[in-house]
């Protein structure tokens, strides 16, 4: 799948393209981040452009894209939201916020989370999410900040498997670029935009967490000194298949799964007779 863009999409859904440039490095923070979990907690994003972007370690030319998290505010806050939409979409999000108590530390807090399940236009697809995102704040001496930021979510996506293949089984090594201009192969009663040849079983598991320890002192006016520790984590688990067109290989019985017209090498026409081929190369891969 790719996306308006030219950028491919990618499980760890931090790909962006700047001026150009395509990227899956952004900052979460100021700290490096390759895995994207949820929008539930995320206040601000800048995006710097160009060079610049060297100031921040990365050297990627189009820029860097940072995201601040939500952090606790100065006033109580509860909010609750509830999005219903089509392909049976589910999303139940809460937000809940503190200010600093009385207490020798000025402890405050957020709290933001999400529970999201959603299907799509296509067969089979199903997609499941969860995530929770505390921030705490503790103020020890009056010019001193200590963050403590935790964020978790799982993800579980089944039916993520192939929907077609092309409808050619039979060109010629000197003439694979045919087959862009071969199309899909598509069988009676079967949308190929919803049908999914691959079956239910195929699946991506995300699981991931960032855990983010960081203190601010303020020295002078316009003088601060930050230090901070970020330990992040993201396990994939995925089960997935490929399809394609053979003729001329495997059980003769099931040669006649598809059916398609054969190029004539002469003049690259097609003919009238046509090739009885199976679906083979569908392997199981983790």
């Amino acid at each position: 799948m790719h996306s308006a863009e030219g950028a491919t999409a990618a499980k760890t859904q931090t790909t962006v393209k700047l001026r150009g440039f395509i990227t899956d490095t952004v900052l979460r923070d100021g700290f490096r981040r390759q895995h994207s979990t949820d929008s539930a907690n995320i206040g601000r994003i800048e995006v710097i452009r160009g060079p610049a972007a060297l100031l921040y370690g990365i050297g990627n030319f189009g820029g860097i894209v940072t995201y601040l998290p939500k952090a606790p505010l100065s006033k109580s806050r509860d909010e609750f939201n509830l999005g219903i939409g089509t392909n049976d979409y589910l999303r139940v999000g809460v937000d809940t916020s503190r200010p600093a108590d009385e207490s020798k530390l000025g402890f405050a807090y957020r709290i933001t989370g999400a529970v999201e399940s959603t299907g799509d236009q296509t067969d089979l697809y199903r997609a499941d999410h969860y995530f929770v995102a505390p921030i705490v704040h503790l103020r020890p001496f009056k010019n001193t900040l200590l963050t403590l930021d935790l964020e978790y979510g799982q993800d579980f996506r089944e039916g993520t498997g192939f929907q077609s293949v092309r409808a050619r089984a039979d060109v010629p090594a000197d003439q694979q670029d045919r087959l862009e201009r071969a199309g899909f192969l598509d069988f009676p009663g079967k949308d190929r935009r919803t049908f999914r040849w691959s079956g239910p079983d195929t699946y991506v598991d995300t699981e991931a967490y960032n855990v983010l320890v960081k203190v601010e002192q303020w020295l002078a006016e316009n003088l601060n000194l930050l230090v901070g520790v970020n330990k992040s984590k993201s396990l994939f688990k995925g089960l997935d298949v490929g399809g394609a067109l053979q003729v001329g290989v495997g059980p003769a019985a099931l040669r006649g799964t598809a059916t398609v017209a054969p190029l004539t090498p002469a003049d690259h026409s097609f003919s009238a007779g046509v090739v009885r081929a199976a679906i083979f190369q569908y392997n199981w891969t983790r």
